[in-house]
This record gives C-alpha cells, sequence and structure tokens, in this order.
C-alpha cells in the first residue's frame, strides 16, 4: 500500500491547526519526516495518528525515533499511555509497533476515506 506523503500544503495546514503537537525530523537541515498527536478528550492518552518519513530514509531508526520523542514529551506532560492508530494494510507500521513494545488494543472497520481498517497499538508510559 502507498500512502501520498507529504500531503499537499493545504492539508498540512489544517493539520497543524488541528493537532496538539507535531514533531519534525530533520537531517542536514532537510525535513525528512513527521509525526503529529492528539490528546483524548480526557487528556490522558496521546494519540499518533500521523507519522510519515520520505522513503529513502525509512528502515534507517527515524519513525522510532519521532515515537521515542513523542513519548518522552507526552510522559513530561504527566500522560502516561500514547496510541498509534494505522491502516490494516501497514505491514511496516505494524510491526514498529510491536518492536516498541505496543500491544494490540482495537480495530475499527471502514475508519478510513478509502473504508480500510484501523488498527489501535497502545503503550503505557
Amino acid at each position: 500500500m502507498r500512502v501520498d506523503y507529504p500531503r499537499e500544503l493545504d492539508d498540512f495546514e489544517s493539520l497543524l491547526a488541528e493537532r496538539d503537537l507535531i514533531l519534525v525530523a530533520h537531517r542536514d537541515g532537510e525535513a525528512i519526516g513527521y509525526i503529529s498527536v492528539v490528546l483524548s478528550t480526557s487528556k490522558s492518552i496521546g494519540i499518533i495518528s500521523d507519522i510519515a518519513v520520505l522513503r529513502r530514509f525509512r528502515r534507517q531508526g527515524v519513525g522510532s525515533a519521532m515515537i521515542l520523542a513523542v513519548q518522552a514529551t507526552l510522559s513530561e506532560k504527566g500522560i502516561h499511555q500514547v496510541q498509534l492508530e494505522m491502516q490494516s494494510k501497514n505491514h511496516p507500521a505494524i510491526e514498529l509497533a510491536n518492536k516498541l513494545g505496543f500491544e494490540f488494543s482495537g480495530f475499527s472497520d471502514r475508519y478510513y476515506y478509502n473504508q480500510d481498517i484501523a488498527l489501535f497499538f497502545r503503550r503505557r508510559l
């Protein structure tokens, strides 16, 4: 499965307004990835809803580093759980979640615009 990133500029600007936290990974002055987080309505869970790394930088630890940075930031803010959401066909993301100690916590049918299933993984901080 292929997801187009980066998003269109208009989409990215609206993303900035809708998220509680966005971190951008840089290498040699170039933005190579980003991760975005929304807080649950109770402010007790940080939900990672977007994580993207430029193709040529994948499988080099960038995604892991961004997730670890989010976890540290959330922990500093007193938030003790983090959730990842991903499409059911996103096998690299599923592998990453498992590698970082996330546990499967549920799914939602037809969650995405393309009617794909969303998988949810959680981890206590």
